[in-house]
């Protein structure tokens, strides 16, 4: 009978340590963005006796969700995987009568960070963007999806075991697209907060 005991004891300590969490903030993660994106479209123009560059930029306030999930290496370094998705337009500048907004955007974000204690933790953002650009004006408009990198920082606090709120700072690049003889190439600066639960 004590060595069933023993053997039982022996299994509880094994699997209460398999689960067991290497710092408090791993785990899957949902969460509500809003960010403060101040936008430029570097726009060049390669028109034979037209040619001409502008930079145009524009402020938005852009609402976004956040998916995640972060593993614990230790009790100090936490690596964490995002998606996002914005859910309103970017104003990406106008100039005259032109006008460029980006819509449908969303993230692949890689997320190592190092936990201070167990309610505080930085990290890096190094992340793959993507989203629709447009272009319209009097007798024009073009859509085009842009790609680009992604990199900046952050600092989540853990207000609860599970409520979570979050501070970000990030610039965006995306590659350039030419459509006849129009280049276009945004670019976005990103202010961010948010609150999310982990689960």
């Amino acid at each position: 009978m004590s060595k069933k005991l023993l053997v039982a004891s022996l299994l509880s300590v094994a699997a209460t340590g398999a689960f067991a969490q290497a710092n408090a903030f791993e785990g899957f993660s949902a969460g509500v963005k809003v960010s403060s994106a101040g936008s430029s479209t570097t726009l060049n123009d390669s028109t034979p006796g037209n040619n001409f560059s502008a930079n145009v930029g524009q402020q938005s306030i852009v609402p976004t969700v956040e998916l995640g999930y972060t593993y614990g290496l230790n009790k100090e370094i936490a690596l964490g995987l995002t998606a996002t998705y914005d859910l309103a337009e970017t104003k990406l500048g106008t100039v005259d009568n032109l006008n460029f907004k980006g819509s449908n955007h969303y993230s692949l974000n890689f997320k190592p960070g190092y936990v201070f204690n167990n309610t505080t933790m930085i990290y890096a953002i190094l992340g793959y963007n993507s989203m629709t650009g447009k272009a319209n004006a009097s007798g024009y408009s073009a859509s085009h999806t842009f790609n680009g990198f992604g990199a900046g920082a952050g600092v989540q606090v853990l207000l609860t075991k599970n409520i979570y709120v979050q501070a970000e700072a990030q610039q965006i690049t995306y590659s350039g697209i030419t459509d006849k003889t129009l280049k276009f190439t945004p670019s976005e600066t990103l202010g961010t907060i948010g609150v999310g639960y982990k689960f």
